[in-house]
């Protein structure tokens, strides 16, 4: 019987790293060695792409997606990630009880209910829901940084981060929580941790696909917690002032008329 492909692929690396491969000769010239290079570095891609990398579904679009690591993984590197904005960031994020931070998680409670209703994590309670994998030590959570930059991201482990400078660009909470629902529709995408995110020159469509992505998935956490998705038009026209030419190349449905 043919041997599976992984354990194929494993037996390759386990080769490459007991000495069954040649090394180049070292008369070699650097012109000869470049194409023998290149044919190398393909199937080292493949193993790496093959080892690291799982196929999920994006819920809403159903479209299929390489994320690199296990689920398990993301949310992992999501803490990673903001002990990085931490070190950086550290005095500048507002604590709990400041007015903001109060402000900006209550209107973000109710797009937060509206994902773990719509997009249980692997719950197999849920049959007429759309499951996105379990990631441990998930939990979502606004975290507000106090800067005059209109800025505005999500990281895989659930935790939003908005800038002051982009808050006092919109006026009424349903405003705010359409933000807070396009940053949340990218953590429900993964988009984060997506193949095409971390090596964009594999796949230039990536960006403006994912931000349709999380304006559609957006659309429904904002009609889900009860606000007026009509809003959310008027929102993405307002980024597309701030941001100018990359937001308007990502979203050119929202370009004003």
């Amino acid at each position: 019987q043919p041997q599976p492909a992984r354990p194929r692929v494993l037996d390759s690396v386990r080769g490459l790293f007991s000495g069954h491969a040649k090394p180049v000769a070292a008369s070699q010239t650097a012109a000869q060695a470049q194409p023998q290079e290149a044919g190398l570095f393909f199937p080292w891609g493949l193993i790496f792409f093959f080892l690291t990398c799982n196929r999920e579904k994006v819920p809403c679009t159903n479209r299929a997606h390489w994320v690199f690591l296990s689920p398990s993984c993301h949310a992992l590197m999501g803490n990673i990630m903001f002990e990085k904005i931490e070190e950086k960031r550290g005095p500048a994020i507002l604590g709990p009880s400041d007015p903001n931070t109060v402000r900006v998680r209550q209107i973000a409670s109710g797009i937060i209910r509206a994902a773990h209703d719509l997009f249980p994590r692997g719950d197999d309670d849920h049959d007429d829901k759309q499951e996105t994998p379990e990631r441990h030590d998930f939990k979502w959570e606004v975290v507000i940084v106090n800067d005059g930059k209109a800025k505005a991201y999500s990281l895989p482990n659930g935790k939003i981060v908005v800038y002051t400078g982009l808050l006092n660009c919109l006026k009424t909470d349903a405003e705010i929580a359409a933000l807070i629902a396009h940053e949340a529709g990218h953590v429900v995408a993964n988009h984060d941790m997506e193949f095409s995110r971390i090596l964009p020159f594999f796949d230039t469509l990536a960006p403006q696909r994912n931000e349709m992505e999380a304006d559609l998935i957006g659309l429904k956490l904002l009609a889900a917690a009860g606000f007026d998705t009509h809003v959310a038009h008027g929102v993405y026209e307002t980024f597309g002032q701030i941001g100018g030419n990359w937001w308007s190349r990502f979203h050119p449905w929202c370009k004003k008329e």
